[in-house]
């Protein structure tokens, strides 16, 4: 597993220097992204995201295109306790045309990737 993130963690910094705009996402990518973070989660129904700019890559980059992008942002949700946890960060990739969205990163490493990547303003 550790081999896979620092892989994706390098095509991340790679494809971090070619940003073309900044975004907020659109109803239907919310929509998935909340569906994806949420299936990750103790109380599911608890969940509270903050959402922030997404960044959209240029097209032909592989694996991002204009129909597919990654978005960092924050939830906080109750663990099995009952108590909120606090905003934790998450990163997704979105693909706009299959109205869906993978959990690439939700653990302690998170920040810190979004930072390095350029996906926190």
């Amino acid at each position: 597993m550790l081999g896979l993130k620092t892989a994706l963690t390098s095509a991340l910094l790679f494809t971090s220097m070619m940003v073309a705009q900044a975004a907020e996402p659109a109803t239907e990518d919310k929509t998935a992204i909340v569906k994806s973070v949420s299936a990750m989660l103790k109380d599911p129904y608890s969940a509270k995201f903050k959402w922030s700019e997404i960044v959209l890559l240029p097209s032909g980059l592989p694996p991002m295109s204009k129909e597919h992008y990654m978005y960092c942002g924050s939830v906080n949700a109750k663990n099995s306790y009952g108590a909120y946890t606090g905003y934790a960060r998450f990163l997704v990739m979105v693909d706009h045309q299959k109205n869906s969205a993978a959990v690439l990163y939700m653990d302690d490493e998170t920040e810190q990737v979004c930072h390095k990547v350029g996906l926190l303003r």
